[in-house]
């Protein structure tokens, strides 16, 4: 069967990305189309060899940083440019990588990628949006900040969940044992949603984290447009209602500075 085809933002993307990596990349033993890459997250280019000693040392610790934003659900991908001297060495090292990888035989390429963005030495991290634009030149020190993962977009927040919801939508929100509806209105936003929690529970809007909405894990970020984080969740609840707060107790006990949820 035949796929359907590429939005056109995602498709403007897809080019974007495809013009600075080729069409094609190394994954998992295979080759994937860069066009798989998801779209809105975070690209790093990791410059990177066998032969180089820091570069033995920092892998393994940015393999750690790869895979704790991969359990947070973190939109961060990154792309393995070699510089080892030949492709016994490239397999050999990439393997150990559980990203992608430009190929190793794509050699002009790796030269273009390391004049763009002015690689004077390995290991070198380049951070880029997902349309190629610059977001950090030189992360390599960033990209070990404790503080590096809340950088990062998550990657629920990025997803499309379909039409978003332009008329009222009911919400429910449970603070401390207490289940309250609220009538939502999407596009008046976060703000007039806190106000009317508020209202509820008295938790000052400054005072309130919110969780639910379809995001497994960690709190909503504003950020989202309100309308479709809502899409999200009536997506997540196959339209039969929100949950603000529906989340375990340990979780509900860090929404806001009072104990309890």
């Amino acid at each position: 069967s035949s796929l359907p085809p590429l939005a056109a933002s995602q498709r403007k993307r897809a080019l974007n990305m495809e013009a600075l990596v080729g069409p094609r990349l190394l994954h998992a033993g295979g080759e994937v189309a860069t066009s798989s890459l998801p779209s809105g997250g975070v690209v790093a280019l990791y410059f990177s060899a066998h032969w180089c000693g820091p570069c033995q040392q920092y892998t393994p610790e940015l393999a750690k940083v790869y895979k704790a934003a991969k359990a947070r659900g973190k939109a961060l991908e990154i792309i393995f440019v070699s510089s080892d001297r030949d492709e016994a060495s490239f397999g050999h090292y990439f393997a150990t990588m559980p990203w992608h990888a430009l190929p190793f035989n794509d050699r002009l390429r790796k030269e273009v990628l390391s004049t763009t963005f002015q690689v004077r030495g390995i290991p070198s991290l380049v951070l880029l949006s997902d349309t190629g634009r610059i977001i950090e030149a030189n992360a390599r020190a960033k990209a070990m900040l404790p503080s590096f993962l809340s950088t990062l977009p998550r990657a629920a927040d990025l997803m499309d969940y379909g039409p978003v919801p332009t008329e009222p939508v009911t919400v429910v929100v449970r603070h401390r044992g207490q289940e309250y509806e609220i009538e939502c209105e999407p596009e008046e936003g976060w703000e007039q949603l806190q106000m009317q929690i508020m209202s509820l529970t008295e938790v000052p809007e400054e005072q309130q984290r919110l969780f639910g909405l379809g995001v497994p894990r960690g709190p909503l970020d504003d950020r989202v447009p309100l309308p479709k984080a809502l899409a999200r969740g009536l997506h997540a609840q196959r339209g039969s209602g929100l949950r603000l707060a529906d989340v375990p107790e340990s979780a509900r006990a860090a929404s806001s500075a009072f104990s309890g949820d």
